[in-house]
């Protein structure tokens, strides 16, 4: 029992020595990584100065993109009771960048209450109550009287053939 006892410590001892002790290449492997990043350390480029890398950079600009198509209308309150209609149309367009025409026909008054719409909204507006009809030409806006008016326009049809056919007949009989 005595041989066994010391077999087992020795047993013990050895396994013991053998997890203590750390694998050679291990060593080798850490060692060789340390290495190669201090040489990559050595070769790294020197840094720049802030002037060269100022001048490589494009300089800063905060500005807001343009918006392409139409420029934005200004929206406004049009409040007007029993006021005659070629003065207020010609109030429409002040301090707009709009031009005003009106034909010598357009009589009447108008009667509106119009919370923050556009030069297009407000016309609308009183074209489907009052019967005014407008145009918008580029910024000229011309107003014509309410009534029936003449308009040509230009359709263009697919082009067809049409057939016809028509037939006769007589019969005479004699008695």
């Amino acid at each position: 029992m005595k041989t066994l006892c010391i077999v087992g410590l020795v047993i013990t001892a050895l396994v013991a020595s053998v997890c203590a002790q750390e694998p050679v290449r291990a060593n080798k492997v850490s060692n060789q990584v340390l290495g190669e990043l201090d040489k990559g350390a050595q070769r790294a480029k020197p840094r720049e100065p802030d002037a060269v890398n100022q001048a490589l950079l494009p300089p800063l600009r905060m500005e807001l993109p343009q918006a392409k198509g139409r420029p934005l209308e200004n929206r406004f309150d049009l409040n007007v009771n029993n006021a005659p209609a070629r003065e207020v149309f010609l109030s429409i367009v002040s301090g707009t960048r709009y031009s005003m025409l009106v034909h010598p026909d357009v009589l009447g008054s108008i009667s509106v209450n119009l919370k923050d719409v556009t030069l297009s909204e407000a016309l609308e507006s009183i074209r489907e109550i009052y019967g005014y009809e407008y145009k918008i030409d580029g910024s000229r806006v011309y107003i014509q009287p309410a009534g029936l008016q003449t308009r040509v326009f230009q359709v263009n049809y697919l082009i067809g053939a049409r057939q016809g056919r028509s037939d006769m007949r007589v019969t005479a009989g004699s008695s």
